[in-house]
């Protein structure tokens, strides 16, 4: 979900910082243009939109925890941000229909 929503940023001809755990994944955005992040700190404190990718809802609450209280300055106020994550079905942890 993440690798289609950072081509079709791309695609559309925006700046596009990215971030990964797995920096390998990272790579084929940068040849296309994206600016690579070597740590998600970082990256949040680039950028004035941010759109996160996880597997989990409690994963980008987690992480943006992390982020928030390491930044230097807090969030600039009414920065657009969105988060989109895979909905897992509860009993199998399957992202396929249910």
């Amino acid at each position: 979900m993440g690798a289609a929503l950072a081509r079709a940023v791309l695609n559309a001809g925006f700046d596009l910082t990215v971030w990964n755990r797995t920096r390998a994944k990272t790579e084929a955005f940068g040849s296309q243009g994206a600016k690579i992040s070597e740590t998600v700190l970082a990256a949040a404190e680039t950028v004035d939109h941010g759109v996160q990718a996880w597997l989990s809802y409690l994963m980008i609450l987690q992480l943006l925890h992390r982020i928030y209280t390491q930044m230097a300055a807090p969030p600039r106020i009414g920065a657009p941000r969105a988060e989109v994550a895979t909905i897992l079905h509860p009993l199998t942890g399957s992202s396929g229909q249910f």
